[in-house]
């Protein structure tokens, strides 16, 4: 868990960028945020990791680079899953069965 990092491309008119970003705040998870739709850079950066067009994209870099596309219930459990291994100590295992919004990672 040394230097795994969260970063979230989302637009502001998206309503799945609001509810990633209200989660991941609620939950006390570090993360950087990328607003694609005002940073061109950060635009292109998206376009590159998926040859999509959409948002919320979530990047995770752990050992590898794992990027989910949107924040449907099936990027939400991969999430929680992701989130289980890389970036929840042993010492708070117990928030490991909750749901991410109910994750309070320090």
């Amino acid at each position: 868990m040394q230097d795994n990092k969260i970063t979230i491309y989302v637009s502001t008119l998206c309503p799945f960028s609001k509810e990633l970003i209200d989660d991941l705040n609620a939950a006390k998870v570090v993360f950087e945020q990328k607003w694609v739709d005002k940073d061109q850079a950060a635009f292109v950066e998206m376009y590159n990791l998926t040859h999509k067009k959409v948002t919320p994209v979530i990047k995770l870099s752990v050992p590898e680079i794992i990027v989910l596309v949107g924040y449907n219930n099936e990027q939400k459990t991969k999430l929680q899953e992701y989130m289980k291994r890389y970036f929840v100590s042993e010492s708070t295992s117990d928030v490991r069965n909750k749901p991410l919004k109910d994750w309070i990672i320090d």
